[in-house]
């Protein structure tokens, strides 16, 4: 299923261009193995998770980045992006109702993921070739942070993301994201 939509994904730039075309070729010369986590890139799903009115987005306080983030995670064998998709929120967020503002992902991008230290073993430098989407859900709805990858999960005020997020290589694919939906 996951080839299947990044086969119908419809590039909206010169990079998802350049990314869908990257993605394909290593699933044609690595097929199942990037279902998995191969050590040098392999995929991965994420959800920018917006408020009703569509003025806040929902994003944790990630341990390894020391930064606001959005949810998502490793396929870890899955081939259903918005299945995995929807347990990871579940894992990360507790939320149990959420729903997809497209069907379709809103975004692909391949991400650098820096060496880093994950219970305490050695993660080498990789990529992820990242497939994202929007998601909705209500701000009274009770959050559950997931201890093992968050120290907290807020509520964010689009129009304050910047000072929240300290990763500027991910706040330009946020905002991107965050574009694209309220056009």
């Amino acid at each position: 299923m996951l080839i299947e939509v990044l086969n119908k994904y419809q590039p909206q730039d010169e990079f998802e261009e350049n990314d869908k075309k990257l993605m394909l070729k290593a699933y044609q010369l690595f097929k199942e193995e990037l279902f998995y986590r191969f050590p040098y890139f392999h995929f991965t799903v994420s959800a920018v998770i917006f408020n009703e009115d569509f003025t806040k987005v929902l994003f944790m306080y990630h341990k390894i980045y020391q930064s606001y983030a959005w949810v998502g995670g490793h396929m870890d064998g899955s081939k259903n992006l918005k299945e995995n998709l929807l347990k990871e929120v579940l894992e990360e967020t507790g939320l149990e109702k959420v729903s997809f503002v497209k069907d379709e992902p809103i975004s692909i991008e391949i991400l650098p993921v820096f060496l880093h230290k994950k219970d305490n073993k050695a993660v080498s430098s990789h990529e992820h070739y990242n497939i994202s989407y929007a998601l909705r859900a209500s701000e009274k709805d009770k959050l559950i942070n997931n201890d093992a990858e968050s120290e907290s999960l807020k509520w964010l005020p689009i129009s304050h993301l910047k000072t929240f997020v300290s990763e500027a290589n991910m706040l330009i694919i946020y905002d991107k994201i965050i574009r694209r939906v309220l056009k």
